[in-house]
């Protein structure tokens, strides 16, 4: 059984030896961003538009729109580059622009439910337990409800897109997962931490040369996400091992 430092270092080593690879599967969901930034369309919403829930603002169509052919292309690479990652698939034989797979809507809809959990939890839930100071008790009360609902809940739950990108039971996902958090955890964090510091320091950077290059951050949260996607396809193949489910 690999150590949560070894899958780490393998999901790295996979991203660095196929990065041409996926920056051009990723290539459709960078030029709509982009493109978006040219004709100065949203592809974020105001911090209080999303609060107040707006949705007679007119930003709203059009980033609703940009947001959906977005997770549809993001969705397009991530099931292509499971499929290639965890049954030994060339990564140079997938497509830049396949033909339509009713999986790619199903991944796109998963997509979509997972970022609004996020969006909830980030936008709604924590600012409102940040307003509570009627006890500290309730404070932490909420904040570990929270941080189980919208952290430690979809962390585990990730392991849902290899699953549909192989078109398996969910069953399965829930199974191999079993009292494995911290492995998941773990690896997360050590795959994540350092591009995080990475991306900030790299949009301050940005900033001070020009707000106009803002756009630029959209660049690196689609890598953040395509890096978790692509080390939970080595969680699953790691997770599938017969000897590390009888482990379990």
């Amino acid at each position: 059984m690999l150590s949560s430092w070894q899958i780490t270092k393998k999901s790295c080593l996979w991203i660095w030896l196929n990065k041409i690879t996926l920056l051009l599967l990723l290539l459709p969901i960078l030029t709509t961003d982009f493109g978006a930034a040219l004709l100065e369309l949203p592809t974020t919403l105001p911090e209080t538009s999303i609060r107040t829930a707006t949705f007679v603002n007119p930003l709203w169509g059009k980033f609703f729109l940009l947001y959906c052919l977005m997770v549809y292309f993001f969705s397009v690479a991530m099931v292509q580059i499971h499929r290639s990652i965890i049954l030994s698939i060339p990564l140079d034989k997938m497509k830049v622009f396949p033909k339509p797979e009713k999986i790619f809507f199903m991944y796109a809809v998963v997509v979509i439910l997972y970022f609004f959990l996020i969006i909830l939890g980030r936008n709604y839930y924590f600012p409102w337990v940040a307003s509570l100071f009627n006890g500290l008790l309730v404070i932490y009360f909420f904040l570990g409800l929270g941080m189980c609902v919208f952290v430690f809940i979809p962390m585990r739950l990730n392991i849902m897109f290899p699953v549909i990108a192989l078109k398996k039971d969910l069953s399965y996902g829930l199974l191999i997962t079993e009292n494995r958090f911290w492995v998941i955890f773990k690896t997360n964090c050590m795959l994540i931490a350092p591009f995080l510091l990475a991306a900030f320091g790299i949009s301050l950077a940005l900033l001070k040369i020009s707000e106009e290059l803002q756009w630029f951050f959209n660049f690196l949260l689609i890598f953040k996400w395509a890096l978790i996607h692509i080390l939970y396809s080595f969680l699953f193949l790691e997770f599938s091992k017969p000897e590390f489910k009888r482990s379990s």
